[in-house]
C-alpha cells in the first residue's frame, strides 16, 4: 500500500512539473508573465544569438566600440522584431508599439556607447526589418517619462485582462478553472488599486476626453467596474459594481495622474489624435461607400431583371 502512495505522489509531482506553463498559480507572479504581449515584452532583453547583418557595412562609418554597440543593438531590434510574427493577430499592434517603446527607452537611458550617428543608421534602417508578412512603422514616442510607463502599463493591463478572461471562462482544463479565475480576480484587484489609488479625478480640458485613458469600451478608467471586474462561481465574470469610477475633475482642479490618450489600442501624442480619427473615419467612410454602391448596384440589376421578365 506504502509503496502505491509514494507511486501516486511521485506521479502527481511529474505531472506537475510538466505542466507548469499550464498551471500559472504554482509559478511566481506567472499569472502575467504566462500572457502573451508580457511575454513579448519580457523576451525583449533576453540575451540573443549574434548574427551577421545584410546591412553590417552601414555601421563602418562609427568607431570600432560604438560600431560594434550599434551592431549589437540592431542586431537584437531584428530579433525582437522577427518575432512578432509568431504572436497572435489581435496583440501585434501592441507588439509593434512596445517595440517602438523598447528602442526609445534604450535611446533614452543611454546604455550603450551609441552616439547620434550611431542612432541615426539604426533609425533609418528599422525599415528595412518589414516583410510580406508583416509591418511594424517605426513611431518614436520622444517625450519618455514615468507618466509614460504608466499609459504603457495600462495598455498592457488591458491586452492581459482579456486573456486571463478567456481563461478563466475557457480553461485548458476544467479542473483548473477555479484557479485561472481567482488569478483573475487577483490581478484585476491589483491593477485597480495601482491605477485608482489616490486618483480622485481625471482632466477633461478639451475635445478628446472619451480617448484619455480610454483602451477600448471594456477598458477604460471613466468605467472601472467593467474595467475591473470580477468572477464568481455563482454570476461568472460581470462588472464590479463595488469599484468606484473616477470622475471627472472641476472647480480648477487637476489630475494626479497624467494625460493618457489612446487610440485603436496603442497610446498616442494629443497632437496626433486629429489626424489619426480623420483616417479612421476616411477608411470606414470608404467602406461604407462601397457596401452602398455595392448595394444600389445589385438593385438596380435585380430591378432591370424583373423588368425585362414581365
Amino acid at each position: 500500500m506504502e509503496l502505491v502512495i509514494i507511486f501516486i505522489t511521485l506521479f502527481e509531482i511529474k505531472f506537475i512539473k510538466s505542466n507548469m506553463n499550464l498551471i500559472p498559480c504554482l509559478k511566481k507572479d506567472h499569472v502575467i508573465e504566462s500572457c502573451h504581449l508580457s511575454t513579448f515584452i519580457k523576451n525583449l532583453d533576453v540575451p540573443k544569438e549574434r548574427k551577421k547583418l545584410k546591412c553590417d557595412d552601414e555601421f563602418n562609418v562609427l568607431d570600432e566600440k560604438e560600431r560594434e554597440d550599434a551592431k549589437g543593438l540592431f542586431s537584437d531590434l531584428k530579433a525582437n522584431y522577427d518575432s512578432v510574427i509568431s504572436y497572435n493577430k489581435n496583440i501585434r499592434t501592441q507588439c509593434c508599439f512596445y517595440l517602438n517603446y523598447w528602442l526609445d527607452e534604450k535611446k533614452g537611458k543611454k546604455e550603450k556607447n551609441i552616439n547620434v550617428s550611431g542612432w541615426k543608421i539604426i533609425e533609418k534602417l528599422w525599415d528595412t526589418l518589414k516583410s510580406s508578412s508583416f509591418s511594424c512603422d517605426r513611431k518614436p514616442y520622444k517625450k519618455f517619462s514615468v507618466n509614460t510607463k504608466k499609459c504603457v502599463d495600462f495598455m498592457v493591463y488591458c491586452v492581459n485582462k482579456e486573456e486571463l478572461k478567456y481563461k478563466c471562462e475557457h480553461p485548458e482544463d476544467a479542473q483548473f478553472k477555479d484557479m485561472y479565475c481567482q488569478n483573475f480576480n487577483k490581478f484585476t484587484q491589483k491593477y485597480y488599486n495601482e491605477f485608482m489609488d489616490h486618483v480622485k479625478c481625471l482632466n477633461e480640458t478639451n475635445n478628446y476626453n472619451n480617448y484619455n485613458w480610454t483602451f477600448s469600451d471594456s477598458c477604460t478608467l471613466h468605467n472601472a467596474p467593467k474595467t475591473f471586474p470580477k468572477y464568481t462561481s455563482d454570476t461568472g465574470i460581470l462588472d464590479d459594481e463595488s469599484k468606484a469610477s473616477i470622475g471627472k475633475c472641476e472647480n480648477g482642479e487637476k489630475s494626479l495622474i497624467p494625460d493618457c490618450y489612446m487610440f485603436q489600442g496603442v497610446p498616442v501624442k494629443i497632437e496626433e489624435l486629429p489626424s489619426f480619427i480623420d483616417k479612421a473615419l476616411m477608411k470606414y467612410g470608404i467602406y461604407a461607400g462601397s457596401s452602398f454602391i455595392g448595394f444600389l448596384s445589385l438593385a438596380l440589376y435585380l430591378y432591370k431583371v424583373k423588368k425585362l421578365f414581365c
